[in-house]
């Protein structure tokens, strides 16, 4: 642990610790350090493709009044249509994103797809969030991770339905915790599904592209959540796998 403690701080000197990555180091720790690891001059955009979603993603826990929170992503959907039109609000995840959006590495659409998921997170009942958990990671996590993919270069389908796996698998196992732990299904069947998600992705003896690592590199986290789980640990506070995570990312073996 005490290697991987003073690795992780090696990795955290490389880079001048702006808004972003601060941010996402706080909020999203494990997949702060894939993109560190896997993107090198796509960093800025990817990092803020990340703290798009947490952004989303809390916006109902914070607020009071559904409407709120409707005006709060219909006020992201402005945004993200302003850049398509060669403008961008002075907001750090905006500026990020300008330039991968003007260049048709990513497409407003999908953000506009990504915003619409987790607005409707507002419309369910929390039994149906439970109900239909592989639908909702699919949805959000899972584009995201293609977003990922996409904003970094890589084009190939296969590479791109592999990142929606292992972001669905993620959000999955992730997504436990925003259900109140009194009201928390078994993990064991999220966790087979998770599991089987990465299986389904093929990525085991195969090399994929660098471009691709930020989105796949995730699925060692994946693994390390599901086997806590199943061991009956919490795994809200799994340690990351950094050493793995370098090893990874540098063979291309995941």
């Amino acid at each position: 642990m005490a290697s991987e403690e003073r690795l992780s701080f090696s990795l955290n000197a490389l880079e001048p610790v702006d808004f972003l990555l601060d941010e996402v180091r706080t909020r999203d720790p494990g997949r702060a350090i894939c993109v560190i690891l896997g993107a090198k001059k796509e960093r800025q955009p990817l990092l803020a493709l990340l703290l798009l979603d947490s952004e989303l993603a809390r916006v109902p826990r914070l607020i009071t009044q559904p409407m709120a929170g409707y005006i709060r992503y219909q006020w992201w959907r402005d945004a993200i249509t302003e850049i398509a039109a060669g403008q961008a609000r002075q907001e750090p995840v905006l500026r990020a994103l300008a330039p991968t959006l003007r260049a048709g590495r990513i497409d407003s659409g999908s953000l506009h797809a990504l915003i619409d998921a987790h607005e409707a997170e507002m419309e369910r009942v929390q039994s149906e969030v439970a109900a239909q958990p592989e639908a909702y990671a699919k949805a959000t996590s899972g584009l995201l991770h293609r977003l990922l993919a996409e904003a970094a270069g890589t084009h190939e389908g296969r590479w791109l339905d592999a990142a929606i796996a292992v972001g669905t698998a993620h959000g999955l196992l992730a997504g436990r915790h925003a259900v109140p732990e009194e009201q928390r299904p078994d993990p064991a069947p999220l966790v087979g599904r998770a599991l089987a998600l990465l299986d389904a992705a093929g990525l085991r003896g195969r090399r994929p592209p660098r471009s691709a690592m930020p989105a796949l590199l995730p699925a060692l986290l994946v693994r390390k959540s599901a086997a806590r789980l199943v061991r009956g640990l919490d795994d809200a506070t799994v340690p990351r796998p950094v050493l793995g995570l370098v090893l990874a990312n540098a063979l291309r073996r995941i």
